[in-house]
């Protein structure tokens, strides 16, 4: 980031930004690519089983991987992390997504009824494969953001998994493999890959005799559960208006709803490297009476910067590319659907980072009846306006949904942390 004095954050930012960069990139190429090859339906059906997926994958993890991302900076200021906590949780994560993936599988035929999918109920059935894949890649990658091992977890996200299944598709003869089946074996590799960088992490940190943080998996756990109901509400909120397009309108709606978010969650992609890079040190200054407001302030500016000029970018040139992914996406609704969508956007690019900051800072449980509010508001507003409104209707539910939580949260830190994320002031966060 420029002009930010601490050198490691803006390191660990530029990777974490990279990678969204390129996992961005791949993401559009992916859904061109399958809806050129086989129609807007099939690219429709794939994201439907990423979705469920995703959800199923991220209540496997039980809200462990963001407790990890609490603690371990605690155990490095503490000389260490006593116990075997961690390698637990990567057991119990594995339990619990294999049960989940096993429903999924089980219940493929009724679920594709219910969104009159036949391509979702092929791809449900490799979710025994994807799911654990999935829920262990994410607990793994967690891991690492909290031991500041960046690079690595930069590279670890979803959207290097598109890109991974990008250039596998393109190598493989057309309709070699089916798209989610692909998917569901790169995330496997990619678990590997990050189970081998994590665990070797872990034994790095043990601490034996005296000193560390002696942490019992029992209190990770109470800990993870709050944060584990906040990321399973926050995600379905993020993915209600995708499953509801689904239900009420269509794989070929689904597709070209889903293009349009994407295009308009470029605004967030600067955000989420640098909440990436800023919640360890968060975690780090509140629990030892420091003050991170001066690296909130750089974001800040780097967030503004991000909303304004990208939102007026895709304003001026989201009509012209939404056609590279194919006709079916040269149409008014979709275009207006992308411009609603931006509204949001760009309003949590410049709230900050204030879900990380609370999760952060002991206000987890918070965070979490913030995020429950504007759940229900956002599936109430999907249920009632997409039968009238379609696309747009969901874009307008996403929309004041994203307002809603962002302004809460935006009046709760200030009130609490004293810390006005917008434009911080230079006071410690305190607790």
């Amino acid at each position: 980031l420029p002009n930010m004095k601490h050198r490691s954050l803006r390191a660990g930012s530029m990777w974490v930004l990279a990678a969204k960069v390129a996992g961005a990139g791949a993401a559009y190429l992916l859904a061109a690519t399958i809806s050129r090859a086989h129609g807007a339906a099939a690219y429709g059906a794939f994201e439907l089983a990423l979705t469920l997926a995703g959800i199923a994958a991220m209540i496997g993890r039980l809200g462990l991987d963001g407790a990890w991302v609490r603690f371990l900076p605690e155990a490095l200021a503490s000389g260490g992390l006593r116990g075997q906590a961690a390698q637990k949780s990567f057991a119990l994560v594995f339990f619990a997504s294999l049960v989940l993936a096993g429903l999924l599988s089980g219940f493929s035929v009724p679920i594709a009824s219910a969104f009159d999918s036949p391509g979702l109920e092929d791809g449900l059935r490799w979710a025994w494969l994807a799911v654990p894949s999935l829920s262990l890649l994410g607990l793994a990658a967690e891991m690492l953001r909290g031991g500041d091992r960046l690079r690595a977890y930069a590279w670890l996200q979803r959207g290097t998994l598109l890109l991974g299944v990008l250039l596998v598709f393109l190598a493989l003869p057309d309709g070699a493999v089916a798209p989610f089946a692909l998917f569901s074996a790169v995330a496997l590799l990619a678990a590997l890959v990050a189970l081998g960088l994590a665990l070797p992490m872990l034994r790095s940190q043990e601490q034996q005799g005296e000193g560390g943080l002696d942490l019992p998996l029992r209190q990770v756990l109470r800990t993870a559960a709050p944060m584990l109901l906040t990321a399973a509400t926050f995600e379905l909120m993020g993915w209600a208006d995708t499953l509801l397009c689904g239900v009420y309108l269509g794989e070929a709606d689904v597709a070209r709803y889903r293009v349009a978010f994407r295009l308009a969650a470029l605004l967030t992609l600067g955000q989420t490297a640098i909440n990436a890079a800023l919640a360890p040190r968060i975690a780090r200054a509140f629990a030892s009476g420091g003050d991170a407001t001066p690296m909130l302030a750089q974001a800040a500016r780097w967030n503004w910067t991000i909303a304004l000029s990208g939102s007026a970018f895709l304003l001026l040139a989201g009509g012209w590319m939404l056609p590279w992914f194919g006709p079916e996406y040269a149409d008014v609704d979709t275009s207006l659907t992308l411009r609603i969508l931006l509204v949001g956007a760009a309003f949590n690019a410049i709230s900050g980072p204030v879900l990380t900051l609370m999760n952060m800072t002991n206000a987890e449980r918070q965070a979490r009846n913030i995020v429950l509010v504007a759940a229900g508001l956002n599936i109430a507003l999907n249920i009632a306006m997409i039968p009238r409104l379609g696309m747009a209707g969901a874009a307008w539910a996403t929309t004041i949904s994203t307002v809603l939580w962002n302004a809460m949260a935006l009046v709760w830190v200030r009130r609490h942390r004293g810390v006005w994320s917008p434009f911080p002031t230079f006071k410690p966060i305190t607790k």
